[in-house]
């Protein structure tokens, strides 16, 4: 009886550690040359925390094309502004400019838990001197999920 109580106090601690989660959303330069990203987020809404982010993290892929979460890259915006991000992303190299804090992401437009905005008003990628535009509408057309990574590729 005593281990059961013992059990049963442990029980809601066991429930609520080691259940959160984050979904990135990044941009995965897989080709041999560098190649041009801005985007522009807006501040969020009153209390609201915005899912992406002005200061971006970097790193080198792997040859498997995922993330090498031991090799940090630092790159730097050419932009002043908080609100504009313009970075030249070197070959083979990871961009995450969001991150999703213990929700799944479906459509940019969805109920996000924990005051969560989708910030993004639009990003901008020149690749061999063409410029994608892609904008909150078309972000899921441009855009795959795999295993909690939200990712463009470009190869």
């Amino acid at each position: 009886m005593k281990n059961l109580k013992l059990y049963a106090s442990l029980l809601p601690l066991l429930l609520f550690t080691g259940c959160s989660w984050s979904e990135y959303f990044v941009i995965n330069n897989l080709s041999d040359q560098p190649i041009f990203i801005s985007y522009t987020i807006t501040k969020p809404k009153e209390h609201n925390f915005g899912i992406f982010e002005h200061s971006p993290n970097f790193y080198k892929t792997t040859k498997q094309g995922k993330i090498d979460w031991n090799n940090k890259v630092e790159i730097k915006d050419t932009e002043e502004s908080s609100e504009i991000v313009n970075i030249i992303l070197p070959p083979k190299t990871t961009m995450i400019f969001g991150r999703l804090q213990n929700d799944t992401y479906t459509h940019y437009n969805q109920n996000f838990i924990n005051d969560r905005e989708f910030n993004l008003d639009f990003i901008e990628i020149e690749i061999n001197l063409e410029i994608l535009h892609i904008s909150k509408n078309t972000f899921n057309k441009n855009f795959s999920k795999d295993n909690g990574i939200i990712k463009f590729d470009v190869e």
